[in-house]
């Protein structure tokens, strides 16, 4: 069982982490210095900013987070819980809720996957590097969000409404499910198809993440509250991504080097 300091020192890590990446990214971006010039993080701040507001005016990350807030009124929480989950309207048991949770999580995947590989790229880019850098950037967010809801489970240790564990809060399918139905959103939104079609798709594929939420609540695994901030956490998680993604004019080069100590890989990387 990991002690209360190494819970606290696994985010902050990866908050460093991710601080890192986005000196990166600030000193490789078109606004910033020239080859040769003292490189400065302005660029790559700005863009976070950017991100940030962008998602703290949007709905599908404030909304939940109020509601969750509202269900702390009278046990609202609980009683919602107890009843989708001995009537389970939607999906008829608890065991086909939580099949049904899987697979729609499952198809959130598939969905950013798949319009990753088939969204547009200039044809002054790399196409295969491109497309390698934004599938490599969305499961680098996928992972980020989970660590997150992790560290959230480790630190709340909330039972769930079936007594399962101590894992309840908040919801990783939803997390999960949230991110990649947001990250399948913002590649729609590039697809050359009409804003009908975009406006579409992008419904289905939050639907999606909507449902498993809702299915997690009927297969009792998750309360309500559990179900919102998960969704909060993975569109808000997605939204702050976008600053990290590393353009176009960053080289990378992965090989080996040798030392007193012996032989070890070496990255490198140049802009």
């Amino acid at each position: 069982m990991p002690s209360l300091l190494d819970r606290v020192a696994r985010p902050t890590r990866f908050i460093v982490m991710l601080f890192l990446l986005l000196g990166l990214s600030g000193c490789a971006t078109t606004e910033g210095p020239a080859l040769g010039e003292t490189a400065t993080l302005r660029p790559g701040w700005a863009r976070l900013q950017q991100a940030f507001n962008q998602a703290v005016r949007d709905p599908k990350v404030w909304a939940p987070m109020l509601a969750a807030a509202l269900l702390q009124i009278d046990d609202w929480d609980e009683d919602i819980s107890d009843r989708l989950r001995e009537d389970t309207p939607l999906f008829g048991s608890s065991e086909d809720a939580e099949r049904a949770s899987d697979d729609l999580r499952d198809l959130t995947a598939a969905a950013y996957l798949g319009t990753a590989l088939i969204a547009p790229v200039s044809e002054q880019e790399n196409r295969i590097l491109t497309k390698a850098k934004l599938i490599g950037s969305e499961w680098a967010t996928v992972k980020a969000a989970r660590f997150i809801t992790s560290d959230l489970k480790d630190l709340s240790g909330r039972e769930r409404p079936n007594a399962l564990d101590k894992r309840s809060f908040p919801s990783g399918h939803t997390t999960t499910a949230s991110v990649q139905a947001q990250m399948a959103t913002l590649n729609i939104s590039r697809l050359q198809i009409g804003e009908d079609y975009q406006r579409s798709l992008s419904w289905s594929v939050e639907g999606m993440a909507a449902l498993t939420g809702w299915a997690r609540v009927e297969a009792g695994m998750h309360y309500p509250t559990d179900v919102l901030v998960g969704w909060t956490i993975g569109y808000f998680t997605a939204h702050l991504a976008q600053a990290f993604i590393l353009p176009e004019s960053v080289h990378l080069r992965l090989g080996p080097t040798a030392s007193p100590q012996g032989f070890a890989a070496e990255l490198e990387v140049r802009f």
